[in-house]
């Protein structure tokens, strides 16, 4: 397994020089609607599929859902999921110490690099019994699975592309981007419900709740919170 963060550092800036020229073209308008469209799966791809269901087992899906969230992740640029999982269980272990890979504050919007990443597979071993072939083939290959999909959208429309797919991209690690910078403060880990109106995320804005209670699935603890994994996992869960 390599650690393939500046795929997703790349992803963020060119998104967001796209989202920024997006009004030079005309029509633009046009194509917010399905900008956030992108977005909201790409919230739940992290939050339903790359948190809940490969990093922490919070509950239990058909091959299918791990299929369609593992290929979600490389058309997201968010890094294989056994990447993702393993730098995640760091965040878990060390969170709030000079060991916590995940950048805060400032640094969270400015890069996606991540620091004293741990390599090995440990954390990792659940994907490895559950779905290996699939895991082992996405963190092998998934640079170029990556440029496979994004040269087959170029050939299909390079309008969707430009107008689209690119500053979908820019939004969507710009929210992970805010997520990192303003999910723990002092005291750690803590719930921002409200931000899930102003930047969805799949309900990952409830992260106090998700520290105190790793293996949960729904974060919801009062009536006003706002938690869409929870509901899309209601779905698909077995």
């Amino acid at each position: 397994m390599r650690h393939k963060a500046w795929m997703s550092t790349i992803a963020y800036y060119v998104g967001l020089a796209a989202l920024l020229t997006l009004p030079l073209h005309a029509g633009w308008l046009a194509w917010v609607p399905v900008i956030l469209a992108i977005q909201l799966v790409g919230g739940l791809t992290i939050s339903v599929g790359y948190h809940r269901l490969f990093c922490h087992g919070a509950y239990r899906a058909s091959p299918f859902w791990h299929r369609l969230f593992a290929g979600l992740g490389v058309f997201f640029m968010y890094g294989s999921p056994l990447q993702w999982a393993v730098t995640h269980a760091a965040h878990h272990k060390h969170s709030d110490t000079d060991l916590d890979p995940h950048n805060k504050g400032a640094r969270a919007l400015l890069t996606k690099s991540y620091k004293n990443v741990p390599l090995e597979l440990w954390r990792a071993r659940r994907l490895l019994r559950t779905e290996k072939r699939l895991h082992q083939l996405v963190d092998g290959w998934y640079v170029p699975l990556w440029f496979g999909l994004f040269f087959t959208m170029l050939l299909i429309s390079p309008t969707f592309v430009v107008m689209a797919y690119l500053p979908a991209l820019g939004v969507a690690h710009l929210v992970g981007g805010l997520h990192n910078a303003l999910s723990h403060d002092s005291n750690g880990a803590r719930d921002l419900w409200f931000m899930e109106l102003l930047a969805p995320a799949g309900g990952e804005w409830l992260h106090g709740t998700h520290h105190k209670k790793p293996g949960r699935y729904d974060l919801r603890t009062r009536w006003y919170h706002i938690d869409p994994g929870a509901t899309v996992i209601n779905w698909i869960r077995k």
